[in-house]
């Protein structure tokens, strides 16, 4: 079975950021891929999400929603 989420590192940099991962099981095995830093203050856990408060929030999510797509069509 193969599944992927996103994950934000717990970790805060000097701005208020922290990295984002993307995270892909296979077979029980984790596999985690640096995507970019974002806004720790404004990451929805729950949703796995950006807030968007802002457009740099919508234009995060839609990469972020980009990268699951080609996830899924590798899967499929």
């Amino acid at each position: 079975m193969i599944t992927h989420s996103f994950f934000k590192h717990g970790s805060v940099n000097k701005e208020g950021k922290s990295k984002l991962y993307l995270r892909i099981t296979i077979a029980r095995k984790l596999k985690y891929y640096e995507l970019l830093y974002v806004d720790s203050a404004r990451w929805d856990k729950s949703k796995n999400r950006m807030k968007t408060v802002d457009e740099t929030g919508a234009k995060i999510n839609s990469f972020l929603n980009g990268k699951a797509k080609e996830v899924d069509n590798v899967i499929i």
